[in-house]
């Protein structure tokens, strides 16, 4: 179960639904945001994750951190390798996309710095009132969610990904992901990658602030890995159900 449906359950009540239809089943969650950013879809309330607990087989969470603060099993995010179309999007040294999530002056010191030392930037950012927008800073605000395949595109055409982690998460993103299943660059200021397996200096460089961004590190044009990124394979969406099969010791038919 994923954030769409979790986020309707108090309303549809469909846990217990599955629980009385199929008496077999196993219920796992799956969450792949930070705890703090669920809400109920129809009252707008948190959601109680220490009570889901008692109601479900199993909550996965990708955030280590999250995970030792509910009592929850840590995952990784996973993510399918997707054919990308070719398209007209726009080339770039760097792109970075999210909600604004508090970090906008952030996102706007990375851009102005990094567009100074002579790297093309692309930046969008949605969430943002219009009165915090400022005209011709550089930065696309969006007003739309764009489609996952859109955004795939201008991944493709980059040369690195910028990650910038909200606050409190330390978990492995879908930038991180991109940047494994695309073979792309990825510089970030989520330095709990440093603890994970799919962690290589050949493709990942860190940041705590703005002027230690390695700008070698981007503007050099050879890819990190000649061959594809390796790590592709633990990242695949069969290693999730793999570890979910071991967690709840049941099989798993995937067809």
């Amino acid at each position: 179960v994923l954030r769409s449906w979790f986020s309707v359950e108090n309303n549809l009540k469909w846990i217990n639904y599955i629980r009385s239809n199929f008496r077999n089943s196993k219920i796992v969650i799956f969450l792949q945001d930070i705890v703090s950013t669920y809400q109920d879809y129809f009252a707008h309330t948190p959601i109680d994750i220490v009570d889901y607990k008692s109601k479900v087989d199993l909550i996965l969470s990708f955030d280590r951190g999250d995970a030792d603060k509910y009592g929850l099993t840590y995952h990784k995010t996973v993510l399918s390798q997707i054919d990308i179309q070719d398209s007209q999007k726009p080339n770039s040294d760097v792109f970075f996309i999210g909600k604004d999530k508090g970090r906008l002056r952030l996102i706007r010191n990375l851009y102005t710095t990094l567009s100074k030392k002579g790297l093309k930037c692309l930046f969008m950012v949605s969430e943002v009132p219009i009165e915090n927008r400022i005209p011709g800073d550089g930065i696309i605000y969006l007003d739309r969610q764009l489609p996952y395949t859109e955004i795939l595109e201008y991944v493709k055409n980059t040369r690195c990904l910028l990650e910038i982690l909200q606050s409190g998460a330390v978990g492995i993103t879908y930038r991180t992901l991109e940047s494994i299943v695309c073979n792309k660059k990825l510089i970030t200021n989520n330095l709990s990658l440093k603890k994970e397996d799919i962690y290589s200096d050949r493709f990942i460089s860190f940041f705590n602030d703005v002027e230690d961004i390695d700008i070698g590190f981007i503007s050099n044009s050879e890819d990190a890995f000649p061959n594809g990124n390796p790590f592709r394979q633990q990242v695949n969406p069969r290693m999730l159900i793999r570890d979910i099969e071991q967690c709840l010791n049941i099989r798993v038919d995937i067809k």
